[in-house]
């Protein structure tokens, strides 16, 4: 053994911008927590997220795209990646998706490199993930144990460690009232907040459902920060905006579109409130509230569970609407109410997702790996 730090490569397609292109951020932007390890990225993809990959400083190399139904353009881009493995020897390669796996499992066992993948999302039977379930990595990674609880749907017997996300606590934030001024919030506005993107599972339509039941005298607003990026996310959208009307709650909404100053929304609002109406992987978005010091409230699946306690949120029994719509009301009249799960916190994120010890925990994994 050499003293010489692990080269390891994550391999993603970086074709848009989302929960996984954050974590890689992250992991981009952090690296010098962890001098053990050396980490270089590649991606099939040359845009926007390719750009903000490029100014952390961090190593990233391209491969050709590949369009699955065009099989001249998956040699090439094999060919390719081949090549990059050859000039740039690795200790270990992660991929990030099914799709990737699928493509370049081949290659990497091969170049007999050990082949991590790290699993961002529950195995729910997608066609891309039985074709991938074919290409069995030596390890998994997993980022809650709600994910780690459908892994035999494709890999069983694969040996697996739940990591969780790090999570950066980013600074130069704008000034509170700066922002809630610039949003129509006064200063007695209690303020909820949800984040996330235009996807029917991520529960927009379930808040709105509650804030047109709710009964208070307190004054409330709330703030849904997202933007469509595709026909689908858009039809999406619109019927949300449809439904604020018909509920009469278009007055207390106020649709924000795409933001990339979404902590500084989170320490300018009261309450962060996303109840998915499907099992929600892992969650950073929960991690940024708990860090703005605010009070959550969310169904009780999938990551959530795992985030949050009694002590920093509120978790209600999936679909229970009327329960939604109470816990609201309570924290909305309470300001102590708030302050409780608000200081907690931050804390609670730290434990969780502190980026210095989560990636000494994925060295340790990949670690296990090489040396077996």
């Amino acid at each position: 053994m050499t003293d010489r730090p692990l080269r390891v490569l994550h391999l993603h397609s970086g074709n848009m911008i989302g929960g996984i292109e954050s974590v890689l951020m992250t992991l981009a932007s952090c690296r010098d927590l962890c001098p053990e390890m050396e980490q270089h990225f590649a991606l099939a993809f040359d845009g926007d997220f390719a750009t903000m990959l490029r100014r952390t400083g961090a190593p990233v190399s391209l491969v050709p795209q590949v369009r699955l139904r065009y099989l001249p353009s998956v040699i090439a881009s094999r060919h390719h990646f081949k090549l990059l493995l050859d000039d740039n020897p690795v200790d270990a390669v992660i991929t990030h998706s099914s799709w990737t796996q699928l493509i370049y499992a081949g290659v990497i066992r091969e170049k007999k490199i050990p082949l991590l993948f790290w699993m961002h999302g529950p195995f729910d039977g997608h066609w891309l993930q039985k074709l991938a379930s074919f290409q069995v990595p030596d390890f998994v990674i997993c980022n809650s144990a709600y994910t780690r609880s459908t892994l035999d749907r494709c890999y069983p017997r694969v040996r697996s460690r739940i990591i969780h996300y790090p999570v950066r606590v980013r600074g130069g934030m704008r000034d509170r009232q700066e922002v809630r001024a610039e949003l129509g919030a006064a200063d007695c506005d209690v303020v909820i907040v949800c984040a996330a993107r235009m996807e029917e599972w991520k529960g927009h339509h379930n808040l709105i459902e509650a804030i047109a039941a709710l009964r208070t005298q307190s004054a409330w607003r709330v703030w849904i920060a997202g933007a469509p990026n595709t026909p689908d996310e858009k039809s999406y959208f619109e019927s949300l905006q449809r439904l604020a009307q018909e509920r009469g709650v278009t007055d207390r909404i106020r649709f924000l579109g795409h933001r990339s100053d979404v902590p500084s929304l989170m320490a300018a609002a009261d309450i962060h409130c996303q109840p998915n109406a499907a099992p929600e992987p892992f969650g950073v978005v929960f991690i940024e509230a708990l860090q703005a010091g605010l009070p959550v409230v969310t169904f009780a699946a999938g990551g959530p569970r795992e985030i949050l306690d009694a002590n920093s949120g509120v978790l209600i029994s999936p679909g229970d609407q009327q329960r939604l719509t109470a816990a609201l009301k309570k924290l909305i009249e309470n300001p102590a109410l708030r302050q409780k799960p608000g200081a907690a916190g931050p804390a609670r994120a730290r434990a969780l997702t502190d980026p210095g010890t989560q990636m000494g925990k994925l060295r340790d994994a990949i670690q296990s790996v090489v040396h077996r």
